[in-house]
């Protein structure tokens, strides 16, 4: 599951970034304010990634200093408390 997570969040963050980014290339390592996302763009995206995964994610986890890794690991988490 984590690499289907992984693939979805590195394909709807490329979607989403004002930056014309191929996810294929994207780093994990790289911050999400780095990748120009407003604040409706990072809303649409969880809004993406709940209905794909049908699982709920707290919005107040997210913040601009976040990696792509841990986007990845939040809605794992999120995930994990929806299957408990």
């Amino acid at each position: 599951m984590t690499m289907d997570v992984q693939a979805m969040v590195l394909e709807k963050l490329a979607l989403h970034s004002s930056l014309k980014l191929d996810y294929t290339h994207m780093e994990l390592s790289t911050k999400l304010d780095d990748l120009q996302l407003d604040s409706l763009a990072v809303l649409d995206l969880v809004y993406e990634l709940e209905e794909h995964f049908d699982t709920s994610i707290d919005v107040s986890d997210l913040h601009s200093h976040l990696t792509i890794t841990d986007l990845i690991d939040i809605v794992n988490v999120s995930l994990g408390a929806a299957v408990s």
